[in-house]
C-alpha cells in the first residue's frame, strides 16, 4: 500500500484538513500532491506528517499481518462463520493503528461487520474513508468494495442498488485473478440479492454456480443455504412440486450441528409451497414447526407474519386479529429490518381494522414500498385494499387501487406496456 493513500486515510479520519496538517511542514498544495500520489516526498517530510497525525510511521510489519488475517478471512466467508467474524473483529481492534487505516483493513473490518444484526457506524464510516480514495484502489480493492457497497444496500433492503454493485464487482472479476471462494461468496450473494429483487430464473443461475463449489469443498452448511435459495425461486416461478423437493434435498443434507438453524428456514419455506397449492393445513403445520424451532426475534416475526397472512387468506378474522397481536408483542424484540417488518404489519392492521380514515395511512405505507422500490408489495398490498374498499362500497376508490395494483404489476415485471408481459 502507498503510504501516500495511508495519510489521506488516517487525515480524514481524523477531520483535519490540509491545511492544518502541512502548516509548517510543506504547502498545502504538495500536500495535495502526496496524497493523490502526484508527489514522491522525503522520508523527513512523511515523518513529519505522520508524526503531526501521531500516527506510527508505516513498516513492512504491517502488510505482513495483512497476510495472516486474509487466510482467517478466507475460513470464515467460506463457512460463514459469524462466531469468528466476531473473533477476529476483536483482534483486529488490538492491531497497531498503522494496520487499522490500510485499505485492505478496511474492507476486512468491513465485510466482516456485514454479519451482525445492526449496521455498525463503523461500517458508514468506512465506506465513506474508502470513497474518498476510490479512485486510487487496486482493482481486487474495488472488487471489495463494490462488494461492500452491495451488503450495505442488500441489508437496507435496496436490492436493485445492491445488485448494481454485484454486477459492478462481478465485471472487475475480469481484471485480476479471482480465486474460486472470492467467486463462489459473490455468486451467492448474486442469487441472494436476485431472489430479494424477484429476478428468479438469474437468482437459480447463481446459486448453481455458488452450489458447485459449496459441494465440491463439503461445506453443507453454505451448499444447504443454495438449496434453500433455488427452491424459493422455484417456488415463484410457478415449479412449486420442483421447489418441494429441492428443500428435501435440502434436508437430507443436514447435520446435527446445523439442523436448528436451517431445518426451520426449510419448514418456513414448505410452509410458502403448502400454501401456494392450497394445502392449508400442512402450511401452519410447517409454520408453526418453523416458528418454534427458531431462538431469535429477528427470524420469528418472519414466519409469524407468514402465519397471519395465512389465517387472513382463510378469511378467519379471528385467528388473524389474534396472530397481528403476537406479531406487534414480538416486533418489539426486533432488532434487525424492524421498520420493514412494521410496515407489513401496519398493512393487515388497516385491512383487520373498521377505520374508515384508511386512505392516508395506506398512502403512505405504499410510499415506503414504493421508495424501496418493493413493486411486489405494493401490487399485493393494492389488490388486498382495493377488497376492502369494495366490501365498504367505495367503488370509485376500489378501481383507482386496483389500477395502481395493475401500474406495480407492470412495474414488478419489468415490463412497460401490458402487452409485453
Amino acid at each position: 500500500m502507498k503510504f501516500s493513500y495511508l495519510l489521506r486515510l488516517e487525515r480524514l479520519r481524523q477531520n483535519i484538513k490540509q491545511e492544518e496538517l502541512a502548516k509548517g511542514i510543506c504547502s498545502t498544495s504538495y500536500l495535495s500532491k502526496i496524497e493523490n500520489g502526484k508527489a514522491e516526498p522525503s522520508d523527513e517530510i512523511l515523518q513529519l506528517l505522520f508524526d503531526r497525525l501521531n500516527f506510527p510511521f508505516p513498516n513492512l510489519q504491517a502488510e505482513d499481518h495483512l497476510e495472516e488475517l486474509n487466510n482467517q478471512f478466507k475460513k470464515i466467508i467460506d463457512q460463514r462463520d459469524r462466531e469468528s467474524a466476531q473473533l477476529m473483529l476483536k483482534e483486529m481492534d488490538t492491531i497497531s493503528s498503522v494496520n487499522n487505516t490500510s485499505i485492505d483493513f478496511l474492507l476486512i473490518q468491513t465485510r466482516l461487520l456485514m454479519f451482525e444484526e445492526q449496521t455498525s457506524s463503523i461500517v458508514e464510516n468506512n465506506l465513506s474513508l474508502l470513497k474518498s480514495v476510490e479512485k486510487d484502489l487496486s482493482s481486487r480493492q474495488k472488487f471489495y468494495y463494490s462488494l461492500v457497497q452491495g451488503l450495505y444496500e442488500y441489508n437496507d433492503n435496496h436490492f436493485s442498488n445492491s445488485l448494481k454493485f454485484f454486477n459492478e464487482a462481478e465485471n472487475l472479476c475480469l481484471q485480476f485473478p479471482v480465486d474460486d471462494w472470492e467467486k463462489s461468496e459473490l455468486h451467492y450473494v448474486l442469487s441472494l440479492a436476485s431472489l430479494s429483487d424477484y429476478r428468479n430464473i438469474t437468482a437459480i443461475e447463481y446459486a448453481q454456480y455458488a452450489l458447485d463449489y459449496f459441494n465440491s469443498k463439503m461445506l453443507l452448511s453454505r451448499s444447504i443455504s443454495c438449496l434453500i435459495i433455488i427452491g424459493l425461486a422455484k417456488k415463484r416461478i410457478g415449479q412449486i412440486e420442483e421447489a418441494v423437493i429441492t428443500f428435501r434435498e435440502a434436508m437430507e443434507l443436514l447435520s446435527d450441528n446445523d439442523a436448528s438453524i436451517h431445518l426451520a428456514l426449510i419448514e418456513h419455506n414448505l410452509g410458502l409451497c403448502y400454501s401456494l397449492i392450497g394445502d392449508k393445513k400442512k402450511a401452519l403445520q410447517s409454520f408453526e414447526s418453523a416458528l418454534k424451532m427458531k431462538k431469535h426475534a429477528n427470524s420469528k416475526i418472519v414466519t409469524a407474519i407468514a402465519i397471519l397472512k395465512e389465517y387472513f387468506k382463510m378469511d378467519n378474522s379471528k385467528m388473524a386479529g389474534a396472530w397481528l397481536a403476537k406479531c406487534m408483542s414480538l416486533i418489539t424484540q426486533v432488532t434487525q429490518n424492524r421498520t420493514y417488518y412494521e410496515q407489513h404489519l401496519s398493512v393487515y392492521k388497516l385491512l383487520l381494522s373498521d377505520s374508515a380514515d384508511s386512505h392516508k395511512f395506506f398512502k403512505d405505507i405504499l410510499k415506503y414500498f414504493d421508495d424501496l422500490r418493493n413493486y411486489y408489495h405494493c401490487f399485493i398490498y393494492c389488490n388486498l385494499f382495493s377488497k376492502k374498499l369494495t366490501n365498504q362500497n367505495e367503488y370509485k376508490s376500489a378501481t383507482i387501487y386496483y389500477e395502481k395494483a395493475f401500474d406495480y404489476y407492470l412495474k414488478h415485471k419489468k415490463v412497460n406496456y401490458w402487452g409485453d408481459l
